[in-house]
């Protein structure tokens, strides 16, 4: 950003510190899936690339309760950060009213197939991971960071690039729930 004004860096800043706390709490987003009983996510996951739209879902789930069945859905968000980039390099239009803080932010929610939801996250109870890998062959710093947060029992795991040799089985479970999710989402409007 050295193009940018010291005004525009601090929006910039406000800007991507907003949007990463939405992406990763999606559960703030109105309208919020508390009030459909849903309560805060059980699983989150992440892929934030530098050249491409940032993604988190998030996966809420209500357990059955007398005669209602239980239910499962997944909330995308996705950060349009060059279109705020954008904005922020040519504020004309934000600046008659003042800078806008907001981040622009796709979402989209579906219910999913609680049963299906339930069988793919189950390969996660098949899954070691040595905490501190031995071999040093991760990419630090990339231009991918991938993630997945579990939150009963609290589990996050966070890697650039191709990760980790040592992980290569989360990695391939969590792309797997990112396509199934990406999948139920197909045809889904953003709002």
């Amino acid at each position: 950003m050295e193009e940018y004004s010291q005004k525009e860096r601090e929006v910039w800043l406000q800007i991507r510190t907003r949007a990463f706390w939405l992406l990763e709490h999606s559960e703030e987003i109105i309208p919020k899936w508390a009030l459909f009983g849903m309560g805060f996510p059980h699983w989150r996951f992440w892929h934030y690339a530098v050249k491409s739209p940032m993604r988190s879902w998030a996966i809420f789930c209500s357990p059955a309760h007398h005669d209602k069945p239980a239910r499962a859905a997944v909330r995308e968000v996705t950060w349009l950060s060059a279109a705020d980039l954008e904005k922020v390099h040519h504020p004309a239009e934000s600046l008659s009213h003042g800078w806008d803080m907001t981040p622009m932010l796709e979402v989209r929610d579906v219910e999913v197939n609680i049963e299906k939801l339930e069988q793919i996250l189950q390969g996660c109870h098949k899954l070691m991971v040595p905490l501190i890998p031995r071999e040093n062959n991760a990419e630090i710093g990339g231009e991918e960071l991938y993630g997945l947060e579990c939150t009963w029992p609290l589990h996050r795991l966070q890697w650039s690039g191709h990760g980790f040799a040592a992980w290569k089985d989360v990695i391939h479970w969590n792309t797997n729930v990112r396509a199934f999710l990406q999948e139920c989402l197909t045809g889904v409007e953003p709002r």
